[in-house]
């Protein structure tokens, strides 16, 4: 791996800062927490697994960086491909809830977006990220159009992190 490579996916005090909190919160209510990751290619599992005790409530992730795989293991279909297109609110929350159930956790976070080029339906800096719990599901849209992939991977894997947190703070307020 270049040099370059490693400074991109270095985790950095920040990610530890996101991690340490959702530790926090896991461990608090006794929860557990999947990821279904394309466009993030696994980044969110490993800044969620950079600290001591992620093992006892972050049970796995799936890279479905292929449509194939989020159609077979996360009930994509190409139907939905077709109408909204791979980067959208309806795949990414397909993808959420798909996790959540494939894994058996409380939680799951997913993403889909276009860190590289867009199409003509979906601009390049398009991700969505997508949230499931028990009882609800939130999608929020970055839009990163003047960045690098690099750039884009590294934001929405921290976006993603800290907008689980705020999202299940709403529910639990004593956290």
């Amino acid at each position: 791996m270049s040099n370059k490579n490693n400074e991109i996916m270095k985790i950095t005090p920040d990610d530890t800062s996101l991690a340490l909190r959702l530790k926090q919160f896991m461990q608090q209510k006794n929860a557990t927490i999947s990821t279904a990751e394309s466009c993030t290619c696994g980044r969110i599992g490993a800044t969620i697994t950079c600290i001591d005790g992620s093992s006892t409530y972050y049970q796995g992730g799936i890279m479905a960086y292929q449509n194939w795989i989020k159609e077979q293991y996360l009930g994509v279909t190409p139907q939905m491909i077709e109408e909204h297109d791979v980067v959208s609110q309806e795949v990414v929350l397909q993808m959420a809830v798909a996790c959540r159930r494939l894994f058996g956790t409380h939680y799951a976070i997913a993403t889909t977006g276009y860190t590289g080029d867009g199409n003509e339906r979906v601009l390049s800096g398009t991700i969505y990220i997508g949230f499931a719990s028990p009882t609800a599901t939130k999608a929020v849209k970055l839009s990163l159009p003047h960045s690098t992939r690099e750039e884009r991977t590294a934001a929405a894997a921290q976006t993603a992190i800290s907008q689980f947190l705020e999202w299940i703070s709403a529910f639990n307020p004593a956290f």
